[in-house]
């Protein structure tokens, strides 16, 4: 007997299950990752050298993070790149996961471009509607001036 090998035009092969299940894992520790930097987050936890050192509290607090530095500099890049929306990321990380590990789906265009769209947005909205961080960006500003 003949072994049926023809697939159908554009049709992709089948990942294995485990790549799948590696994948959303990766995704779902990243997510947790962002996540947790964001939870604690606080200009203080910035190291104190280098582009971060205007950004760094004055203050001399020690900082919280539950990540320690590299979570004050990834919490960091969250806030600066999208605000408030940037607690998105995280979650939108951790929604891939589940989706690579329940249900075997693949992420790739359709997903990411919604969220990128989903964030940007959120970012706009809350930009427009200042409910968060009102005259945030005077503050970040006036405290990077600060010496």
């Amino acid at each position: 007997m003949a072994v049926n090998d023809n697939k159908k035009r554009g049709e992709l092969p089948e990942p294995a299950r485990w790549s799948n299940e590696i994948i959303g894992t990766i995704w779902i520790a990243a997510g947790l990752l962002l996540l947790l930097s964001l939870v604690k987050y606080s200009p203080a936890d910035l190291p104190r050298w280098g582009l971060l050192e205007a950004f760094a509290g004055k203050t001399g607090a020690k900082g919280e993070n539950l990540i320690g530095p590299v979570g004050g500099i990834l919490g960091f890049l969250q806030i600066l790149l999208f605000g408030a929306a940037g607690g998105l990321i995280s979650v939108g990380f951790i929604w891939f996961g589940i989706i690579k590990l329940a249900f075997d789906a693949r992420i790739w265009p359709r997903a990411v471009m919604g969220f990128v769209i989903l964030l940007l947005a959120g970012a706009a909205w809350l930009d427009a509607a200042d409910f968060f961080f009102k005259n945030g960006h005077k503050n970040v500003i006036s405290a990077a001036l600060v010496v």
